[in-house]
C-alpha cells in the first residue's frame, strides 16, 4: 500500500503497486510501482527468454511514486526493486 502521510494540512495517501506475473516458465512481467497524486509509478519490467537471470525494476520519476518491482526467472540471485521518487514538502507561510 501507499505511504500514508500524516502530520501536513494536505495530507494525500499514494496508490498501491501491481503484482507480478509469470504466464510462463520463461516469461515473467514484474509489477507497477505505485502512483502517487503527481501521477503513476515506474512501468514493469519484462523478462523473456530462454535461460534464467533477473532485471531489477525501474526507478520511478514521478514525484512520490514507487519504482516497479524486479524479475527473477529460474534462479536464486535477486534483483533490486525500483527505487522510489523523492516526495514533494510544500511550506505555506501567512502573514
Amino acid at each position: 500500500a501507499g505511504g500514508v502521510p500524516s502530520t501536513g494540512t494536505l495530507n494525500i495517501t499514494g496508490s498501491t503497486g501491481g503484482g507480478g506475473t509469470a504466464a510462463s516458465d520463461q516469461e515473467s512481467l514484474g509489477g507497477i510501482g505505485g502512483g502517487s497524486f503527481w501521477g503513476h509509478g515506474a512501468p514493469p519490467v519484462n523478462r523473456i527468454q530462454n535461460t534464467s537471470g533477473s532485471v531489477a525494476g525501474i526507478t520511478a520519476t514521478v514525484p512520490g511514486a514507487a519504482g516497479s518491482g524486479a524479475v527473477l526467472i529460474d534462479t536464486t540471485t535477486g534483483a533490486a526493486g525500483g527505487v522510489g521518487a523523492d516526495g514533494i514538502c510544500a511550506v505555506l507561510e501567512l502573514f
